[in-house]
């Protein structure tokens, strides 16, 4: 008799393993309840036996069987039984020409080879080795092959067989540029098989309209959320059992012992292309091709106008992170997906009229007490990496403005050029090309105690409008004449011709900053 504790676990093999490999001829009235069944060992039944669901029991003869209790299916095999099996038992009647101790030995290898495998891998997790190492140490197990693929199917480890390649362009194509070709997604996506794929919870054969060959699946569960899959494709022995506990032991393994897959940014939202979008904005796939071929999946283009917002979710749990999501997704066609600790939005606004975004994501930063960045369209799939990147800077200006009473984010005139002149002060060689006009100014308010820097911002801001300009500093019209003749004797600010006006604004609102002032 053979028990497997592995730590806190015990392995279990299914039943329609071990009838294939092991039983050989049986006859079961409910013979698919039988073999879905998984147990942890083998041993004779007795009339004073503990009797345990998941094990499995022998028993010889008219022997007299114990009862089960009520609700009960206790798997059994039966040599040479004439009497009915009692209630509670799921009975295979084994041909009485094979020797009953000889099966049960076979099964009890079955059982010792699992161990003996699983040991080794909880071994190599001891000693540091990744995930590939673990699929390749499982070659012995199967002649099949395993890859391990996140949620958007695409592969993060594989084993090292030459021979997927070479049958599979599905195979090659993953291979060459990490995802599942578009057509095929979309297949599975309309057929229900992405939907039935991602409710396993159980290694499950599958035979699939899309994939080509059939297959077994495993997903992965982390915090109660599918993470990955775990495939064994059957492109060199037929679909078996044994591929099915493969999987499953293999497959429990990775989820105790998740920090093997959390190195590889897996999808955390369960979309099928958050890690796509992600590969792209952080510049991971950059094949224009690839990337052609994915946007397919949405009907997107890849110079068509794409609208961004970036919500930052720091420090919020899964559930609120989920319920932004929702909140966008069910009721818009935008796109969401998670990146490091920002939800980004993205909508595909070459067709879309009006300004429809900004009241739904006003409401959300007021909701949930966000801060959102909204940008300007841009055009090009591929500038998304770029557009990210400003949307997270015009954000750190925003937030630098003490004034700010919301926390929606817009990128306009309000932001834009204010990044602008941020930009500059940040670099030397760009301060040093300002306007001299401009230092004229400021020099000369230092030494006279005048205001004649800020007035003439004031004014060349404000397109040269007395009355508005003025107002804006809150001094009378013969007041600001006064200023503007002084500045103009000091500068020449009326024989200035449009274009050095405007280098004089800029430059006065890169010296406007406290820190690059005399």
């Amino acid at each position: 008799m053979v028990k497997l504790s592995l730590g806190v676990e015990t392995v279990k093999l299914l039943m329609a393993f071990l009838l294939e490999d092991c039983v050989g001829e049986y006859t079961c009235p409910r013979d698919e309840e039988l073999r879905e069944r998984w147990v942890t060992r083998i041993r004779p039944l007795r009339k004073d036996t503990q009797i345990q669901e998941d094990e499995l029991y022998t028993v010889s003869e008219d022997a007299q069987l114990p009862p089960v209790s009520e609700g009960k299916e206790i798997p059994l095999l039966v040599w040479g039984r004439t009497a009915p099996v009692p209630k509670g038992y799921l009975a295979a009647h084994v041909d009485p020409k094979q020797d009953m101790e000889r099966v049960t030995e076979q099964i009890q290898d079955a059982f010792a080879e699992f161990e003996d495998w699983y040991v080794s891998l909880l071994r190599s997790v001891s000693f540091g080795s990744g995930l590939e190492e673990l699929l390749n140490a499982t070659m012995n197990m199967t002649p099949n092959h395993i890859y391990v693929a996140d949620m958007s199917f695409k592969v993060l480890a594989y084993m090292d067989r030459a021979y997927m390649g070479e049958m599979s362009a599905t195979w090659r194509y993953q291979l060459a540029h990490g995802y599942l070709p578009v057509h095929v997604m979309k297949g599975m996506i309309e057929s229900g098989e992405f939907a039935a794929l991602n409710g396993f919870h159980i290694a499950q054969h599958f035979y699939s309209e899309n994939f080509y060959v059939p297959f077994v699946t495993k997903n992965i569960f982390y915090k109660n959320r599918v993470q990955a899959h775990l495939f064994l494709v059957n492109m060199v022995k037929r679909p078996c059992a044994r591929d099915r506990v493969v999987a499953q032991i293999l497959g429990e393994l990775l989820e105790q012992h998740f920090s093997l897959l959390s190195p590889y940014n897996l999808n955390r939202v369960n979309n099928n292309y958050e890690a796509f979008f992600n590969d792209v904005l952080s510049g991971t796939c950059a094949d224009e091709d690839v990337i052609a071929k994915q946007l397919d999946l949405f009907n997107w283009g890849m110079n068509d106008l794409f609208g961004m917002a970036v919500i930052d979710v720091t420090n919020r749990d899964d559930g609120l992170r989920n319920a932004v999501i929702y909140e966008v997704e069910s009721r818009t066609d935008w796109m969401c997906f998670l990146h490091g600790d920002d939800v980004v939005v993205l909508a595909n606004v070459s067709r879309q009229e009006g300004d429809t975004e900004r009241p739904m994501l006003k409401r959300l930063a007021e909701q949930y007490g966000l801060e959102i960045c909204m940008g300007v369209p841009f055009r090009g799939f591929t500038q998304i990496g770029a557009q990210y990147r400003l949307m997270c800077q015009i954000r750190n200006l925003a937030r630098q403005n003490a004034d700010r009473q919301n926390s929606l984010y817009i990128e306009t005139a309000d932001y834009s050029l204010p990044y602008i002149v941020s930009r500059v002060r940040a670099t030397p060689e760009m301060v040093a090309l300002c306007a001299p006009q401009a230092h004229v100014l400021r020099m000369h308010d230092g030494e006279n105690h005048t205001e004649f820097f800020e007035t003439c911002y004031a004014y060349l801001l404000r397109d040269r409008n007395i009355v508005r300009t003025s107002a804006a500093l809150h001094i009378h019209r013969n007041t600001l004449m006064y200023r503007l003749e002084k500045i103009d004797k000091l500068i020449g600010l009326d024989e200035m011709d449009d274009v050095r006006k405007i280098h004089l604004l800029m430059s006065l609102m890169v010296l406007r900053d406290e820190n690059t002032r005399a």
